[in-house]
């Protein structure tokens, strides 16, 4: 552990702030009720909680080095800047050392040789104490400026319009003299949470009013299917199961890998789930017809939020017409106005039935902060980046191609490929004219 003192500012009414590096895993793990406490006076996201940082950590930070920053006045925590320090090659040649966020993307060759790009968490951001974001600010900016040789970059993914990095940080990297770059990325839909589901079903356009009503009475009592709250630890466990299964078993028949496709992302839900469970945060319901489990779906409760993260359901089920999917969303929707929840978040992704749900859009940002001036190996390194890129798209192009293949033939496979990829490319296009912000990159749901 590195310990430095500094003074936010020079002035005696400015609080003098400590600043303490944490790159090992025990004194990570000695952070947690720091950091718990610190995220529910911040209102931070669920992807800011403790649990979720640890997890991805144990989970994908392999081959990474800790560096948490903790800014602390008189011992408490006041901020948190939770990143590691990755070192990245191409071809076996290290080329640039950048500082991310913990839960950023990774990719990683899994012990089957399939590689893998891990991008689990929809946000990502600082934790700041709301009496002292001033001075924690600039304890941070100056400390990131101070330390600059530690690395080439400063790059951060996944970053919210409302966040504190967009906001605060980037304002005080750009005055202490980083170079800063930033671009918009992922569309991110939400529903401001209604006063009862009746009326906001009622406020939407008729042909998707009726769709949803449909829904709703398959759901309903003496409808076609069961509705079931998910509440004791083994039925959750089931339940994840199943939809584990019917997740892989949708995505795989259209020709993709699906999230599961490997076992690591599968473990780091399982862990997250039981931590959830634990801590009364996890939302989970299943839909089941003769008695059958025809929809799973999960999601998360934090800070007055419900975050709609995972689902899987059956879409060969003659009952599927009816959209159990969507019916147990209109069920979250529903918990949101009965807990006087502010919003359901439906993530990253453009799909059409977030289309139909609201018309309310955040955005996601990427952003690249460079403490020097562009130099000759400056350049150098951009292009490794831009090759690196390329290489994980073929990775992930490669990988569609042989499920496709796996599914229907090495000749039928490449012809369904080109295809679902030229219509998917088409219906981006025709999104982005429709909405301007730049697409997302898919959701973990998929078409309803």
């Amino acid at each position: 552990m590195n310990t430095a003192e500094r003074a936010a500012d020079r002035r005696s009414a400015i609080p003098v702030i400590s600043i303490q590096v944490v790159d090992a895993e025990r004194e990570f793990a000695a952070l947690c009720g720091d950091w718990e406490k610190l995220t529910g006076l911040s209102g931070a996201r669920v992807y800011q909680s403790f649990d979720w940082q640890w997890l991805w950590w144990r989970h994908f930070g392999d081959g990474l080095a800790l560096h948490i920053i903790v800014l602390r006045r008189d011992g408490e925590a006041i901020g948190l800047a939770p990143f590691y320090l990755a070192t990245e090659a191409l071809c076996g040649v290290r080329y640039r050392r950048c500082l991310r966020l913990l839960g950023s993307p990774v990719r990683v060759r899994e012990r089957s040789g399939v590689v893998m790009t891990y991008d689990p968490s929809d946000y990502l951001d600082i934790i700041v104490h709301p009496e002292y974001v001033s001075p924690v600010i600039q304890a941070l900016a100056e400390h990131l400026r101070d330390h600059a040789a530690s690395c080439d970059a400063i790059e951060l993914v996944n970053v919210p319009d409302e966040s504190m990095v967009l906001n605060a940080l980037v304002p005080a990297l750009q005055e202490g003299g980083f170079t800063v770059c930033r671009s918009r990325t992922d569309v991110c839909p939400r529903l401001r949470v209604p006063a009862s589901l009746d009326g906001y079903v009622r406020s939407l356009r008729p042909s998707v009013r009726r769709r949803l009503q449909q829904a709703r009475d398959a759901a309903g009592r003496g409808g076609l299917f069961t509705l079931e709250r998910v509440e004791d630890h083994e039925s959750t466990r089931e339940a994840m199961r199943v939809l584990v299964e019917l997740h892989q078993r949708r995505w795989n028949r259209s020709g993709y890998p699906g999230l599961f496709f490997e076992k690591r992302f599968e473990r780091f839900i399982e862990d997250l789930v039981d931590s959830f469970f634990g801590r009364d945060r996890l939302w989970l319901r299943v839909m089941r017809m003769n008695g059958s489990v025809i929809a799973v779906r999960m999601g998360f409760v934090f800070n007055n939020a419900l975050y709609d993260y995972l689902s899987g359901f059956d879409d060969e089920s003659p009952g599927s017409k009816r959209r159990p999917g969507i019916g147990l969303l209109l069920s979250m929707i529903e918990d949101g106005a009965r807990l006087k929840m502010d919003h359901v978040d439906f993530l990253r992704g453009d799909e059409e039935y977030k289309d139909e749900l609201t018309s309310e859009v955040a955005h996601n940002w990427t952003i690249t902060a460079c403490p020097r001036a562009e130099g000759p190996a400056d350049r150098v390194r951009a292009v490794m980046v831009f090759l690196e890129r390329v290489a994980t798209r073929w990775w992930r192009e490669r990988l569609i191609v042989r499920v496709h293949s796996q599914q229907y033939g090495v000749r039928s496979g490449i012809v369904r490929y080109l295809r679902s990829r030229s219509k998917r490319l088409a219906r981006k296009r025709r999104r982005m004219g429709n909405r301007q912000p730049a697409p997302g990159q898919g959701s973990r749901h998929g078409p309803h």
